[in-house]
């Protein structure tokens, strides 16, 4: 048999059996291809509400602890390492600052990863200034309409914790908005409209 033969051959029983290619086949260890360790995060954020669209977000989610719970699967907090390291550093100097963290879910397909961003930010003003470090002066642009949103979810007493940035599918980034998957699948829905200024 040749050696693209087989390989055709076990396609197309996968097809007879009609499952997925992908079914029961071990995924890529994305935790030692990133160099994720366990992590516990602080109990502001988990405490906290969370956008979910870094440019524009719509709408704000929460709290992260309460999200985790509507997944309803085994999950694991992890950080990269080197993320880690510096985390501990900037903190031991004192110092406010963004890191990122991957919530680890366990799925049929292989486990799923919600990608945050852990936001320190005491109000809505830093939150921006942030982002002006990056964009500078195209920061107004992209981010002007929610900082007047976060300023008025903080007056009516809302905490902001952080930003679900990402969603990692059978190891890759996927390309949904995760602001979209919220809304759409249902499971956990938002709690107030940034755009309008008023609970849901």
């Amino acid at each position: 048999m040749s050696r693209l033969t087989l390989p055709l051959a076990a396609l197309v029983l996968v097809l007879m059996l009609g499952l997925h290619p992908t079914a029961g086949l071990a995924s890529p260890d994305f935790r030692q291809q990133n160099d994720l360790v366990a992590f516990t995060p602080p109990a502001w954020f988990l405490d906290g509400h969370f956008v979910a669209r870094e440019v524009g977000p719509r709408y704000l989610f929460g709290s992260v602890a309460d999200f985790v719970k509507s997944l309803n699967c085994p999950t694991a907090w992890l950080i990269e390492q080197d993320e880690q390291q510096r985390q501990e550093r900037l903190a031991g100097q004192g110092k406010n600052f963004e890191y990122t963290v991957y919530l680890e879910a366990a799925g049929p397909a292989g486990p799923v990863y919600w990608v945050f961003v852990v936001l320190p930010h005491k109000n809505a003003q830093e939150w921006f200034d942030e982002r002006w470090s990056y964009h500078k002066s195209k920061a107004k642009a992209y981010y002007g309409q929610t900082q007047s949103g976060l300023e008025k979810a903080l007056a009516q007493g809302l905490t902001v914790g952080g930003e679900l940035r990402f969603l990692v599918e059978d190891g890759q980034p996927s390309l949904k908005v995760p602001e979209d998957v919220l809304m759409q699948g249902g499971g956990f829905p938002a709690r107030y409209d940034l755009q309008d200024g008023k609970p849901l």
